[in-house]
């Protein structure tokens, strides 16, 4: 092997060019976006996560790394090209343009013998129907002339270096020479295990596992409305159910964010075509829970009068998950575009995240707080569940309440008298809730 290319540098596409630069591979990442390249070729990751900043680094300052904008120049130099643009939901239906362009400048480029693999989430069928035919018409058959194959992520934006390179992968293509070399690229950067399939299995798989993820956070959601009007807290009845050998629910929260879990389930559904609608019913029943949990947050705050226009309100957390900086999808964004909608003065607070979504955004904890009549604790974030309620309220306007829509307080808490305490799914401790 001796160069790779790797067109799109997003979130998946800048780990992949690490982690092939980093086990000595000659790397060259494609961008359209000239401000992306120009970060890489100063070292420079605009990622923030672990270990990426040192990697870019260190690999451009190495020559292994380097970027571009001319796509068809870099194809044409590799001998092997992944493909990892954004292939986002909009319209009720995934956008493909991304791909599309990029795989026809490849067909364009790429030399007899190069290997071709996909790694953007697309519906299923989409490599047999859209990208496969790209080639084909140019007179170049796929396990001869080239090898192509789909080998979707499965990395976490808080670990995405440790992840593409341990965690066991899928691997799926239409021929065994062109699992071969796509399986042998692969092997040179991943340490799990490789699993081989055909490329609409593949597809399928990674939409699988996606969407069964949002049903188990649906699962625990809906738990949580249940156990408010039963009277009964849902984290205590979670953690008894999870006694049992064969149970294990996850833990409930304000709904489900990031660019994978909101819209991956739409793009396996997109594929069953004029059955649409006819099947996959849980699936779209999880999105409807998942997506009217801003609605349960909102309750909570509002519930004896607790907000009017005018209140000064806190929301703690802004990225889509605990420990990251990315805010895509993030429910709180939907929390804050409503709490304005309200007439509330909104501040946002959050260690890793700098994004508002239109609320005024605090430099620190304190300036957050200060005269809030409530705050809404969205993100548990590792300095949010070690956060002592107490402390919390010191800045805030007398008589506070606290929506903790992630998990972070413990029952014990709600006896303060210094604030209230309304949990989400709490119906023993706290007596305002979810409608």
């Amino acid at each position: 092997m001796q160069t790779v290319c790797i067109v799109g540098l997003g979130y998946v596409g800048l780990p992949t060019a690490c982690v092939f630069a980093q086990s000595g591979v000659t790397t060259i990442g494609v961008d359209t976006r000239s401000e992306r390249v120009a970060s890489v070729n100063k070292g420079l990751s605009y990622i923030v996560e672990r270990g990426i900043s040192k990697a870019v680094q260190e690999e451009v300052e190495s020559g292994r790394l380097r970027a571009t904008t001319d796509l068809k120049a870099a194809v044409s130099g590799s001998e092997a090209v992944i493909i990892a643009v954004q292939t986002p939901f909009e319209g009720g239906k995934a956008v493909l343009d991304h791909l599309v362009s990029a795989c026809e400048k490849v067909a364009e480029s790429i030399k007899s013998g190069t290997v071709v693999i996909v790694e953007s989430t697309v519906p299923p069928g989409t490599c047999e129907r859209l990208v496969l035919p790209l080639f084909d018409r140019r007179g170049m058959n796929d396990g001869f002339e080239y090898y192509f194959a789909y080998c979707p992520e499965r990395i976490s934006p808080s670990n995405s270096l440790d992840e593409f390179r341990m965690n066991d992968r899928i691997i799926g293509a239409n021929n065994q020479a062109s699992l071969e070399r796509g399986g042998s690229l692969m092997r040179t950067v991943v340490k799990g295990k490789l699993f081989a399939t055909d490329l609409l299995t593949a597809e399928t798989t990674k939409l699988v596992e996606n969407a069964s993820r949002d049903v188990y956070i649906a699962f625990a959601n809906d738990l949580a409305r249940i156990c408010y009007h039963l009277g009964v807290d849902v984290h205590e009845v979670i953690s008894l159910a999870n006694t049992h050998p064969r149970v294990k629910i996850l833990k409930p929260g304000p709904g489900v964010g990031g660019p994978c879990l909101t819209k991956d389930p739409y793009l396996l559904l997109e594929g069953l075509g004029e059955r649409r609608g006819e099947e996959g019913l849980m699936i779209v029943t999880a999105r409807s829970v998942n997506s009217g949990m801003t609605n349960a947050v909102l309750e909570l705050a509002k519930a004896d009068g607790g907000l009017r226009p005018g209140s000064k309100v806190v929301v703690l957390g802004t990225s889509y998950k605990p420990e990251v900086a990315d805010p895509r999808s993030s429910p709180s964004e939907q929390v804050i575009k409503s709490l304005l909608q309200m007439g509330c003065k909104v501040s946002a607070y959050d260690p890793y995240c700098k994004e508002g979504f239109g609320a005024e955004i605090a430099e620190n904890l304190a300036a957050a707080t200060l005269n809030a009549s409530c705050a809404i604790i969205l993100v548990a974030h590792h300095s949010f569940q070690d956060l002592k309620l107490d402390e919390l309220v010191s800045n805030m306007a007398p008589d506070p309440l606290i929506v903790d829509a992630a998990g972070t307080s413990r029952p014990r808490d709600a006896k303060s008298g210094k604030y209230r305490l309304r949990r989400l799914g709490d119906g023993k401790n706290s007596r305002m809730g979810t409608s």
